[in-house]
């Protein structure tokens, strides 16, 4: 069993790398991008890659020419879908492993509810003077009856 949840954490651990890598990855070949495309300094290029793909879109800089609107326009269309996909891959990661905890918490509580429950069962049967089995967990007589 800890194997295998040693390698789901490590899938886990995988997809989020991946992830923050491809945000990053979108974000340096944009800087590279619009700092050649559009002549700007290395910081606003950063900066308009990181607007863009957030989809803030300030429009403190903004494309000059036809041909930088049309690389700009692919970048957000390409960059706005896999940023968003990387954002998603996260999150679902997170819910996951917070879903996962509240089941723990859950399977242990239920555990400690039957043992409340079996051990106020066994007190009931010793008041009673049972033998220790319920009524209900005995099997009811049978009743055979003849086919004639």
């Amino acid at each position: 069993m800890w194997g295998r949840v040693r390698k789901s954490a490590g899938q886990v651990k995988g997809q989020v790398s991946v992830a923050i890598g491809m945000g990053a990855a979108l974000i340096l070949i944009g800087s590279i991008l619009f700092r050649w495309l559009m002549d700007i300094s290395w910081a606003e290029a950063f900066y308009f890659s990181v607007v863009t793909l957030s989809t803030v879109g300030y429009g403190d800089v903004t494309p000059d020419t036809d041909f930088q609107r049309v690389v700009v326009a692919l970048y957000v269309l390409i960059g706005v879908t896999i940023f968003v996909t990387a954002i998603g891959i996260v999150g679902v990661n997170v819910i996951e492993k917070r879903q996962e905890r509240v089941a723990e918490k859950i399977t242990a509580g239920n555990a400690k509810l039957y043992k409340r429950i079996m051990a106020l069962e066994r007190r009931m049967d010793r008041k009673l003077g049972r033998d220790g089995a319920s009524e209900v967990d005995q099997e009811p007589p049978s009743e055979e009856k003849e086919v004639t």
